[in-house]
């Protein structure tokens, strides 16, 4: 079997949401969050080389400014459980990014766009605080269909289900 070619699928799934949801906002993608370390910039390193020094520095794949708000959005095709640290993690990084400082006081809506959905980590994410959304334009469909039967669920989300009371099947 032959392998499939790479396309961004993801990147297109959260381009698609955020173009429907935020019309009229001012979007960024795939937007580098934090800053290097301070101390770097008194040492014998270039403009150049500081610049390079944001290649280490973690991206989401969304950043939506509102007037009276920011909005970070991370996208998945299948949910997975790492997508709330993410947030989470950007949540901590965007008030430390240079270029967006002036948005600093704003408030911070985090949001987790998927297409299939994973019941136990929509929980989990909603405990934090994150806004899940699940957009399925029909090429997702058509994507699915060509992955293995195994692969077209959230990935993980089955062994989850015993530790919240309740079996696969729903009985518990």
């Amino acid at each position: 079997m032959s392998p499939r070619p790479y396309q961004q699928r993801e990147g297109r799934l959260v381009t698609e949401w955020v173009t429907a949801a935020f019309p009229t906002a001012h979007v960024a993608y795939r937007v580098r969050l934090g800053a290097f370390d301070p101390s770097l910039a008194d040492s014998e390193l270039t403009d150049a080389q500081l610049r390079a020094l944001g290649v280490f520095r973690r991206y989401v794949d969304a950043l939506v400014l509102e007037p009276a708000r920011v909005h970070l959005v991370e996208g998945k095709i299948r949910s997975v459980v790492g997508a709330i640290e993410e947030l989470d993690l950007y949540a901590r990084l965007f008030p430390l990014t240079p270029a967006y400082a002036a948005y600093r006081p704003l408030p911070l809506d985090r949001h987790l766009v998927w297409a299939v959905r994973d019941p136990v980590v929509e929980a989990m994410a909603r405990e934090r605080g994150i806004l899940v959304h699940e957009y399925r334009p029909a090429w997702v469909d058509e994507y699915l269909a060509s992955l293995r039967p195994n692969e077209r669920l959230a990935r993980g989300s089955g062994s989850v289900l015993p530790l919240f009371g309740s079996s696969p099947t729903g009985e518990g």
